[in-house]
């Protein structure tokens, strides 16, 4: 037999019975109120997914209603679909066109991020020259050998000419800039210390180093305790003088001589 549909008249809770409770009281399990099931329902039943159940519009049934709502659905989609923008051969120029803009535009400034060499500061170099100074010489004599003497006493020979080089302290260091900031030369002074034949002393040197070329420049004496290789050239020079001289005025002349 057939199942009665019924609301609670109390809570209006839905309530489904057997056909043959018609007439009898029950109880509402939501409610708890007492009521009594009708002789016929008064709600329709529900429709069962998949049944021969028949619906008063069109004559249709829920199985046929789903797959109207699903055509429906794919028909949008596929309207949906035909709104996504074509690919043409402009766009494709444009994406190619931005992608070498950004590029372009990213080396630039990964250039611009590259870390410069730091320069030397005065004090890095004061102690590369207190080093080189007072270290073994790396030059060559004219067959090609190293010479194997002191640095210092290299440079007490080109302007002593008798005497043994002790060591060198740079005094002063100064560094010359360009607008980067890059050295271009440094300028420096350096005391030797050396032993002569017949006294002690010392002798004051400045000069410039230039880097890129890394030799010495402008060498010149400040001060100095002994003599040097040009007062000798300048003592020989004289000598010869004096002695051309007096050889020409101690020299009868043709006229006495007859």
């Amino acid at each position: 037999m057939a199942d009665i549909t019924f609301e609670c008249p109390e809570c209006k809770q839905r309530l489904v019975i057997d056909a043959v409770e018609a007439g009898s009281k029950i109880q509402c399990p939501t409610c708890s109120k007492t009521t009594v099931v009708p002789a016929e329902a008064n709600l329709p039943e529900p429709p069962v997914i998949g049944s021969s159940y028949q619906s008063s519009v069109g004559g249709k049934g829920l199985t046929a209603c789903v797959q109207s709502k699903l055509k429906k659905l794919a028909a949008g989609v596929k309207s949906l679909k035909a709104l996504k923008p074509k690919t043409t051969t402009i766009n494709i120029f444009i994406i190619c066109v931005t992608g070498l803009i950004a590029l372009w535009m990213w080396g630039s400034n990964a250039g611009n991020h590259v870390s410069k060499p730091t320069p030397l500061t005065p004090q890095q170099y004061q102690a590369i020259f207190e080093k080189y100074f007072n270290g073994q010489s790396e030059e060559t004599d004219e067959n090609g050998f190293q010479k194997d003497v002191p640095t210092a006493q290299l440079w007490f020979d080109k302007i002593h000419p008798v005497g043994t080089a002790k060591n060198v302290t740079v005094d002063d260091v100064a560094c010359n800039n360009d607008s980067d900031g890059n050295v271009q030369t440094v300028g420096l002074q350096i005391t030797l210390y050396w032993e002569g034949p017949l006294q002690d002393g010392s002798t004051t040197l400045k000069m410039l180093y230039d880097p890129a070329e890394n030799e010495f420049k402008d060498v010149s004496i400040v001060r100095t305790d002994g003599v040097t290789r040009q007062d000798v050239d300048n003592f020989a020079t004289g000598f010869e003088i004096g002695t051309a001289l007096y050889n020409a005025l101690n020299t009868p002349s043709q006229s006495q001589s007859q």
